[in-house]
């Protein structure tokens, strides 16, 4: 097993650790499970360690997050945390959400930091900080496996560092002492040097019923930085794509079995038919997100895989097949090519509509307990509260600040381009989501259809059409 790391002297610290350093404590904490190791952690004197290094670099990076979250799922495992002396009820079964982070940082967070010399969690992992790209709001409700899971999955691209105050602030020092003036606290100086700024949804209460996540958005709006809205990885995202082309392929078997005991010329007539459902179906990519649209993907897809059918099936048929207008017009194999691509579209649309129901619930968790205006917000600590609210108040700009929130609930993102369309009267509800089944049914019409038409053209004495029709 790892050894117990010696403590080692602050100015002994490497600029940038070689490899992780195995450290586990030889005497297990009362509330600790046995052999817990840390991989990476260090030990130090954790007060001069918090004053010597900058504020805005006690950063965690994602390496630390994702082996933070295996760490307390061990420990919730092994029995760690109490449900008695919680004073926050939480399921020991539960791995989606987990133990709130108050629980957390009581039980775990400060008996394995207060061990380690007394520093933040950051600074035991990175003595030596790590400069801030990435600032977490979160409100201290959440379960830890929810801002795991959500952070791990929204961490921006490029980002290294992330500060979050339940790893980023020193849980076994004083405070009080560094919050004491907001606009110098550790949150205002890292969300200042930070890039990304990630709100995290949870089932408890919305981030912006707490005062300091209203600071926070508060300091973003004043200093034009972007909130973007943290989201949960969708649990199997390949279930309906895969269902939508399954139908596809279950419909088209079906009716090429039916197809192959009738002559082409008795089909024709329900050729027609079948292609003209078939178009209307494919209108289906335009319909809103709601439970009545993933029905209609999968019913669009069978008819589809009916439609391909009937073309594969008059290619098989060769020339008897050429009295239907639609194939004189548009040949079979390039109405196959059609079809293929439009089903793609339809099971990106299936997609989509997963990943629209994750946003919707996390929009409705970012409303959870807020009345509308931060005005409304609670703290723990009344005179944090005050101090907030009065320099919120001195600077005039606290309808801005709810406008900032309102426009992040709405689009599910607040960039101040966004908050400038808000206050001219734009509508940027949805801004934040995109649509990948839009995007390929715009293929098919701007890139895939003028293609085929040049490909079939035989204006200029090309034979492209007869072999197309062949």
């Amino acid at each position: 097993g790892a050894s117990r790391m010696v403590p080692t002297p602050r100015t002994a610290w490497p600029a940038e650790r070689v490899g992780p350093a195995p450290c586990a404590y030889d005497t297990p904490l009362p509330v600790l499970a046995p052999g817990l190791v840390i991989p990476g952690a260090v030990e130090g004197d954790g007060q001069a360690l918090h004053t010597d290094v900058p504020q805005d670099r006690w950063c965690i990076d994602y390496g630390d997050l994702r082996e933070f979250g295996k760490l307390v799922l061990q420990a919730l495992r092994q029995g760690t945390f109490g449900l008695a002396d919680s004073g926050d009820p939480f399921d020991p079964d539960d791995v989606a959400i987990g133990p709130g982070m108050s629980v957390v940082s009581e039980q775990f967070v400060k008996p394995v930091t207060r061990r380690a010399g007394g520093m933040s969690w950051a600074l035991m992992m990175h003595p030596e900080g790590l400069p801030c790209d990435l600032f977490i709001t979160h409100c201290w409700r959440e379960g830890v496996f929810e801002l795991v899971s959500k952070v791990l999955h929204s961490w921006p691209r490029g980002a290294r560092g992330a500060y979050c105050c339940v790893l980023s602030n020193p849980q076994c020092l004083d405070i009080g002492s560094l919050i004491g003036e907001p606009r110098r606290s550790p949150f205002a100086l890292a969300l200042q040097a930070s890039t990304f700024l990630l709100v995290i949804p949870n089932n408890a209460c919305s981030p912006y019923s707490r005062i300091w996540c209203v600071y926070e958005a508060f300091l973003a709006y004043s200093w034009d930085k972007a909130i973007y809205t943290a989201s949960a990885p969708i649990c199997r995202p390949w279930a309906h794509p895969l269902g939508v082309f399954s139908a596809f392929a279950a419909c088209a078997s079906l009716a090429l079995l039916a197809l192959s005991f009738v002559p082409p010329e008795a089909t024709l007539g329900a050729y027609k038919a079948v292609m003209m459902l078939m178009v209307a179906c494919y209108a289906t990519v335009l319909a809103p997100s709601s439970d009545c649209a993933i029905a209609l993907y999968y019913l669009s897809s069978g008819c589809a895989g009916v439609g391909v059918a009937f073309n594969i099936f008059f290619c098989a048929a060769g020339g008897r097949a050429l009295e239907c207008p639609l194939l004189k017009l548009i040949p079979a194999s390039v109405w196959i090519l059609y079809i293929v691509v439009g089903n793609a579209s339809l099971a990106a649309c299936a997609s989509d509509w997963a990943r629209d129901r994750q946003l919707y619930l996390e929009s409705i968790q970012l409303r959870k307990e807020f009345t509308g205006s931060v005005h409304d917000a609670k703290s723990s600590q009344p005179a944090d509260r005050e101090r907030i609210m009065a320099d919120i108040a001195a600077s005039g700009s606290l309808e801005q600040v709810n406008q900032a929130v309102d426009v992040l609930l709405r689009a599910g993102m607040s960039t101040p381009s966004l908050r400038l369309a808000t206050a001219r009267g734009g509508d940027v509800r949805g801004a934040a989501r995109w649509s990948l089944g839009h995007v390929l049914a715009v293929l098919l019409v701007f890139v895939v259809l003028p293609l085929a038409s040049c490909a079939l053209d035989n204006s200029c004495g090309g034979g492209g059409g007869g072999g197309a029709g062949g």
